[in-house]
């Protein structure tokens, strides 16, 4: 499945650069002049990955940036600012709109594409590791609203393993080894909890 990009760029000439470098890469391009028409846009195309230019009319760049950011349908589109040789890049400015990162033109084709595939791999990612985390913290909600259950049975494995430590023929220790252990006394009938006497009449016999 091809991802799709939307460049947003006042020069039909970058427009056609990107489309060229990128036409062997299965990306879907849409290109628009100005971050306005970006915006009124990105709900329809739904990029996956936006290029923007930090000069623009209308909004530039930047403005762009930090509207999508700040949008939580948008914030998790990758954004890569797209300066001028004279128009060196606000760096700090460029990290307040968290901006994914930027590039200098003209650009050489493999920076460009390396740059796109960088940031959708990182996006991807943290994407992953929001859905794994939210996942996790939906299952510790769920498990607080189940009521405890404070007569619970034990496991199979839970069975098997008492009815190996503690064979019902035993005596005396068993009982004072339930006692020492509370966790083990889970799923026991009653008469396990209570002391077996010695039987002086099985002693004799003995």
């Amino acid at each position: 499945m091809s991802q799709r990009l939307l460049l947003a760029d006042d020069s039909i000439t970058i427009q056609k650069v990107v489309e060229l470098i990128l036409a062997e890469e299965d990306f879907e391009i849409k290109s628009v002049n100005n971050g306005e028409e970006a915006l009124a846009v990105i709900s329809s195309f739904m990029p996956d990955i936006i290029l923007a230019d930090i000069e623009m009319p209308k909004v530039n760049g930047y403005q762009l940036c930090e509207t999508i950011k700040r949008n939580p349908a948008m914030n998790s589109i990758p954004v890569i600012l797209l300066t001028g040789a004279f128009e060196p890049i606000d760096e700090e400015l460029a990290k307040q709109v968290q901006a994914d990162d930027f590039i200098i033109k003209p650009f050489e084709s493999q920076e460009l594409i390396s740059k796109i595939n960088a940031v959708l791999t990182i996006s991807s990612v943290a994407e992953a590791g929001f859905t794994e985390e939210a996942a996790v913290e939906a299952e510790a909600v769920e498990l607080k609203r189940k009521p405890s259950n404070s007569k619970r049975k034990p496991s199979a494995l839970r069975k098997k393993r008492l009815q190996r430590i503690f064979p019902w023929k035993r005596t005396y220790g068993r009982w004072k080894n339930l006692r020492k252990f509370p966790s083990l006394r889970v799923g026991l009938p009653k008469k396990a909890l209570l002391p077996e006497r010695k039987s002086s009449y099985r002693l004799k016999r003995k």
